[in-house]
C-alpha cells in the first residue's frame, strides 16, 4: 500500500516539475502539466487563465475551475510550485501554498515558460514577453538581437530566481523581451501582479486562443460581443474571402490577403484587428480578453 502512494506522489511530482525538465517548442518545460494546458487550447480552443479577470472571456477556463482527484488545478500548482521553490534552496514555511496562493502560482508560469504580460499604466496598456527560466532564454537565442546573445546569465540573477520578498508582495522582477527589428531585446522588468488588470499567463495560451478564433473568423461572418471602456459593444466580422470581397467592393485577390493577414496588432499580442463589415474599409480593435461571445451568423 505504501508503495502504491509513493509511485502516485512521484507521478503527481512529476506531472508538475520544472527542475531537470526540458524545454519544449511551446517555449514551456515539457511536464505534463503544460502539455495539457497546451492540447486544451490546441484542441478545444479555450483560452487557460492564471488568476481571475473582472470580465470572464469567451471560451476561457481558469485552472482554478478545472478539479483534479486531489481538489482544484491551482491548489496543485501552488502546492508543487512551493515544492520546487524549496527544492532549490528558498526555505518556505508549512501551509505557505495556502496563505500565497496566487503568488506561488504566477512564479510557477514565470519559471517554466515564456508569458504573455498585460499591465496598465499612467501611458495605457503594456505588453510584452516575460520569464524567469533560463531555459526559456536559451530555447529562444536564435531569435535574440546580436547584442543580447554576448549578456551575462550573472547580471539577471534576481530575475531567474525567486525571493520570498516576490512571494510575499506578489511583486516580480522578470527578463522582459521585447520584439526588434534585429531579434528580440532583453530587458530588466517588474511585474506587479496585485493590479486588477494585470495578466500573466503562458504565452502558448494566448497563442493557441487567437489562432482559434482567426481559424473560425476564416470561415465563418460573425457578431463578436465584446467590453470597451466598460460598455457592451457589438462588432459584425469576417476574414473570409468572398466576406472581404464584398467588404472591400472588389475581387482583388493581394487586397483580400493583406486584410487576412494583418488581423493581429504587432504591438499587443492580443489584440485583434478586424473589419467592420457594417462600414466599408473601416477597422475596429478588439482585446480578446474582452470578448464576450462569438456568434456565427452563417
Amino acid at each position: 500500500m505504501v508503495v502504491v502512494n509513493r509511485n502516485r506522489l512521484d507521478e503527481e511530482y512529476a506531472y508538475f516539475r520544472i527542475n531537470g525538465v526540458p524545454i519544449v517548442p511551446a517555449l514551456s518545460t515539457g511536464n505534463g502539466f503544460h502539455h495539457d494546458m497546451y492540447m486544451r487550447g490546441v484542441k478545444d480552443g479555450l483560452l487557460i487563465m492564471m488568476g481571475e479577470k473582472p470580465v470572464k472571456p469567451f471560451r476561457s477556463v481558469d485552472i482554478s475551475e478545472i478539479v483534479t482527484e486531489k481538489g482544484t488545478l491551482d491548489e496543485g500548482v501552488a502546492y508543487y510550485s512551493a515544492v520546487e521553490l524549496r527544492n532549490s534552496g528558498l526555505p518556505l514555511p508549512i501551509g505557505f501554498e495556502k496563505r500565497c496562493k496566487l503568488p506561488l502560482i504566477y512564479a510557477y508560469i514565470l519559471q517554466s515558460s515564456l508569458c504573455y504580460v498585460e499591465v496598465s499604466g499612467k501611458g495605457g496598456k503594456d505588453a510584452f514577453f516575460a520569464t524567469k527560466c533560463y531555459g526559456v532564454i536559451q530555447a529562444m537565442a536564435q531569435e535574440l538581437a546580436e547584442a543580447e546573445k554576448h549578456k551575462k546569465v550573472e547580471d539577471y540573477l534576481e530575475q531567474l530566481s525567486t525571493s520570498h520578498m516576490e512571494l510575499k508582495s506578489g511583486i516580480f522582477h522578470v527578463v522582459k523581451l521585447v520584439p526588434d527589428r534585429g531579434g528580440f531585446r532583453i530587458w530588466k522588468a517588474k511585474v506587479n501582479t496585485n493590479k486588477k488588470d494585470t495578466i500573466v499567463l503562458p504565452m502558448y495560451s494566448i497563442a493557441n486562443y487567437m489562432e482559434h478564433i482567426v481559424r473560425f473568423l476564416g470561415e465563418h461572418r460573425v457578431r463578436i460581443t465584446y467590453v470597451e471602456n466598460g460598455e457592451e459593444q457589438k462588432l459584425e466580422t469576417s476574414l473570409r474571402k468572398d466576406d472581404l470581397q464584398r467588404w472591400l467592393r472588389n475581387n482583388n485577390s493581394h487586397d483580400v490577403e493583406k486584410v487576412r493577414e494583418s488581423w493581429q496588432n504587432p504591438f499587443c499580442f492580443s489584440e485583434l484587428i478586424l473589419p467592420d463589415l457594417t462600414r466599408q474599409r473601416t477597422f475596429v480593435t478588439v482585446c480578446a480578453f474582452d470578448i464576450l461571445s462569438i456568434s456565427p451568423l452563417n
